[in-house]
């Protein structure tokens, strides 16, 4: 086992690629910029969350990426399939009314699923300025200072009434940076090649009209921004700095100018106003990458990692489906990492430790994660439609103590999500799919982390969902459903209910048959006996090892359904001892 460790080195990860070419000072007047190196298109999937400044979903938000655009749902979250970006770097924007414009880039890997989290800025009023005679507004350390007659309209008219200023100053030392600046720590150089940037500080600014009406900067003047220099920043803070706005359109830091200190402030100029960002860039970046795995060798997706160094602050990104991490770090620093779940899981670190420091190019391969105290539960399942046919525009959700987490289900209808518990003794979550062309929606069901693995299939049938059980084989799915027969008749001896359950259909020509006896007393658990299948895959099985029993509902009444999942492990002759996952949503006749 690799040492997860050193692992975590890679973890400044959504600020990802190999620097090359020469890192001498660039003049901004005689600055060339040449064609973009990155020209291979990738093909991903997306899950994204928004969150407002308190940490509570932000619904109704348009997220932009690539040639597509969608909406956040209740909890926040949007979904994207099959986009075309121009690689390496993904770029998704975030518009909501009231707020700053949100935005991330990340390192994308050909045909994964990536998972990002953003956290929206208010558009806060800080004070106002006469237009005509011009004026300063000061907040949270910054100042911006407006010239008399500086200020235009969209159309291009001069503006000569009241500004107002609204704005965000975020500190370097903030530990939720990397949720809510734009972008990341990423510039685009004179080579039109990414590399790291170490921030001292950076500020959202717009101006509106009396009647809210976005106004701007006009031709032929500059507004002068005053940037506070953090404490911990006033020893190493290099006299003369450059100035970086952000680029909403290809989603990276562009130089613009500088700023020099005066009076323990750097002061600059600007032509406009949006984000800007007082940063140093790192002369010589590492890329180092790496694969997340359980013990099991199941790759752990949807992990937030940080990673802190004394020099360039705190940046964090999320782990692909596939488990994957990958980004630069600055040359020979230490570096701080810790994992967690995200956003909310934040306060429960999985793990932590000093690593590095590194100074070549690394790829790590797969890292077994061990969590300690920390139990890693690995869920994986199909999601089918009404005709039972695998949904491949789904998306699976697991609801854990308030908190919303969700996979993509793939071309099989199979997603994967992992859960990593810091409660003693696990603990219970629900969990349900969607179709998300028709929007139909499964049952919810209740499973129990508590590590290991978890098999939870799912119909995404909207209203109507109709009689099935779907047998999972040694991992092949066969699904008795509206063809078959299905009998379910229930009893009661000796103050315990039995439920009898028998399903009968032809798969491909072939019979199958299952059936069992559901028992249960009234304060105690459940528990299946008798439980006899033939003819999946092939051949007969005889069940001699029932690990779990699932009950979602247990019907008290003729017409009511009764929905449970059952595992264990079968006698196939002649193939010997393999495991089996059975799904039941039958009415009790």
């Amino acid at each position: 086992m690799k040492n997860i460790f050193s692992a975590f080195a890679l973890l400044m990860l959504i600020v990802s690629v190999s620097i090359s070419g020469c890192n001498r000072a660039i003049d901004d007047n005689n600055m060339v910029v040449l064609p973009d190196p990155s020209s291979s298109v990738m093909k991903i999937n997306l899950v994204g969350q928004v969150i407002d400044d308190n940490q509570q979903p932000v619904p109704n938000a348009t997220a932009r990426i690539g040639n597509k655009t969608v909406q956040t749902n209740d909890e926040g979250y949007f979904f994207v399939k099959n986009v075309d970006l121009k690689g390496p770097y993904g770029y998704v924007k975030i518009e909501k009314n009231e707020f700053f414009n949100g935005s991330r880039t990340f390192k994308m890997q050909d045909g994964e699923t990536h998972y990002i989290y953003i956290q929206l800025l208010p558009k806060t009023a800080r004070g106002t300025i006469n237009a005509v005679s011009g004026g300063s507004v000061s907040f949270d350390g910054f100042t911006v200072i407006l010239p008399a007659y500086a200020v235009k309209k969209e159309n291009g008219a001069p503006y000569t009434g009241t500004v107002t200023v609204l704005g965000q100053y975020l500190n370097p030392n903030d530990p939720n940076l990397s949720l809510i600046m734009p972008g990341d720590l990423v510039s685009k150089n004179q080579y039109n090649v990414p590399e790291l940037l170490k921030t001292y500080g950076m500020v959202g600014v717009e101006l509106v009209g009396s009647m809210g009406e976005p106004l701007q900067i006009t031709p032929g003047n500059e507004a002068t921004v005053e940037f506070p220099i953090q404490a911990n920043q006033a020893g190493v803070a290099p006299s003369e700095i450059p100035l970086w706005h952000f680029d909403e359109t290809n989603g990276f830091w562009m130089r613009e100018g500088s700023a020099t200190i005066h009076n323990g402030k750097y002061i600059g100029k600007v032509k406009h106003f949006s984000f800007w960002n007082c940063d140093t860039p790192e002369a010589a970046n590492i890329t180092i990458e790496m694969t997340l795995v359980d013990a099991s060798g199941n790759p752990l997706p949807n992990l937030w990692v940080t990673l802190t160094s004394a020099n360039y602050g705190i940046r964090s990104g999320v782990t692909s489906a596939a488990g994957w991490v990958g980004g630069l770090i600055p040359n020979d620093e230490v570096l701080s990492m810790s994992v967690s779940m995200p956003i909310q899981g934040q306060n429960c670190q999985i793990m932590g430790q000093n690593i590095g420091p590194f100074n070549v190019n690394t790829n790590l391969g797969n890292i077994v994660l061990n969590t300690g105290s920390g139990e890693i539960t690995a869920l994986t399942g199909v999601v089918l439609d009404c005709n039972m046919v695998p949904v491949t525009n789904g998306v699976v959700g697991l609801q854990v103590g308030g908190n919303n987490y969700y996979d993509l289900t793939d071309e099989n209808g199979i997603y994967s999500i992992s859960h990593i518990s810091c409660s003693p003794g696990g603990l219970y979550a629900d969990m349900f799919a969607q179709e998300l062309s028709q929007n139909t929606q499964s049952d919810v069901y209740t499973v129990f982390l508590n590590g290991g693995d978890v098999s939870q299939d799912f119909l995404a049938c909207g209203d109507f969902v109709p009689e099935y059980v779907l047998q999972k084989v040694n991992g092949e799915g066969h699904i008795i459903t509206n063809g078959g027969t299905f009998n379910c008749s229930d009893s009661v001896s000796a103050g315990t209910s039995f439920i009898n359950v028998s399903a009968h259909s032809l798969w491909g020509g072939n019979q199958q048959y299952l059936s069992f006896v559901l028992s249960h007393t009234l304060g105690s658990t459940y528990n299946v006996s008798n439980f006899y299948g033939y003819g999946f895959n092939g051949a007969q099985y005889t069940v001699y090892n029932v690990s779990n029993v699932s009950v979602i509902n247990y019907p008290s009444a003729p017409g009511q359904y009764l929905d449970c999942v059952i595992s264990g492990t079968y006698t196939n002759f002649p193939n010997g001892v393999m495991p089996f996952n059975t799904t039941v949503h039958i009415l009790l006749d």
